[in-house]
Order: C-alpha cells, then sequence, then structure tokens
C-alpha cells in the first residue's frame, strides 16, 4: 500500500502531548504534505508547540529537547517569542475571529428542556439539600478549598443526577 498523497488532521491541538499515543501515530503517519487544522495551535506553553510543527516539517522542529531549550526559560515561559513567529510564519496559516466572522454560518442554538422523572427528582431534592446544607456551613473565605470542594462537589452531583 502506498503513501496517501495528503493527510488532514482536524482539530491539531489534540496531538500537542508530545508522548501521548495519538501524537505518535499521527507523527508516524507517512505522507508528502500533512495539514493539520485548529483553532487553538498553543493552549499553554510553547513545547506544546513542537508536535504540531515536527507533524508538518520534521527539519523545522528539530529535536524537543532543542525546541524546549530555544523558545522557554523553564520549560513553560516563553522567550525568542520574536524568533518563534518567524519560525511558525513557514509552516502556519493564521486567521482571526474577525477576520472569518462573516462567512461563519448564524449560531444556530436548539433549547430542549426535559423534565426529571420522579425518582430522579427525589434524588435531586436530595443532592440540592446537601448543596444548601454546604453553602450554610461555608464561612465565605475563597482559601477555604475543603469547603469549595465540597460545594463543587455537590453541584457535581446535580449535573449527574440531571445526565442521567
Amino acid at each position: 500500500m502506498s503513501a496517501p498523497d495528503s493527510i488532514t488532521v482536524d482539530e491539531g491541538h489534540y496531538i500537542k502531548n508530545v508522548a501521548a499515543n495519538r501524537s505518535k501515530a499521527v507523527r508516524d503517519l507517512v505522507s508528502d504534505r500533512k495539514v493539520l487544522l485548529t483553532g487553538t495551535p498553543l493552549l499553554n506553553r510553547p513545547p506544546e508547540l513542537w508536535a504540531l510543527i515536527k507533524c508538518v516539517d520534521e527539519q523545522l522542529a528539530g529535536g524537543f529537547e532543542g525546541f524546549v531549550k530555544a523558545y522557554t526559560v523553564d520549560g513553560k515561559s516563553a522567550k525568542n517569542i520574536d524568533e518563534l513567529r518567524e519560525t511558525l510564519k513557514t509552516v502556519m496559516f493564521r486567521r482571526t475571529k474577525a477576520q472569518v466572522v462573516k462567512e461563519l454560518p448564524p449560531i444556530n442554538r436548539i433549547i430542549r428542556e426535559y423534565e426529571l422523572t420522579p425518582t430522579a427528582k427525589s434524588i435531586y431534592n436530595k443532592a440540592l439539600e446537601g448543596l444548601w446544607m454546604e453553602l450554610d456551613d461555608w464561612d465565605g473565605n475563597t482559601s477555604n478549598a475543603v469547603s469549595i470542594n465540597g460545594i463543587l462537589a455537590q453541584i457535581l452531583k446535580l449535573q449527574r443526577i440531571c445526565a442521567q
């Protein structure tokens, strides 16, 4: 079987984790042309770009450690940003939302409301009671992680009940 002429990867930012099997699998695909589509190529730190660049141009990406050393201070904070921008210009075509908003279809929201079953309502009301108790016990101190986590846990319970 011969290699395809081109490979297109939608949601390319999903291959940002260098060690993830998904990233390795996409990097191992063989083709003369690879295109990654993503609205968010860089989520947190410059090293996340390496896997994307490596996928489309192995020579440009170089080694991971060298890339991290060239474009970060501590593996996290960015440095040499202008150089990185110039490098990216050779492999990246960027359009902002403002540039494409007129081409996008209008947002079509579909809202469907569903009633909980009587059993689910009963369980929901018990969980809601637990949330109110957590809120009553909370002293308003945002540094009290235990109380905040308890409140969030109660909200997640409510979501799970509704999802079921």
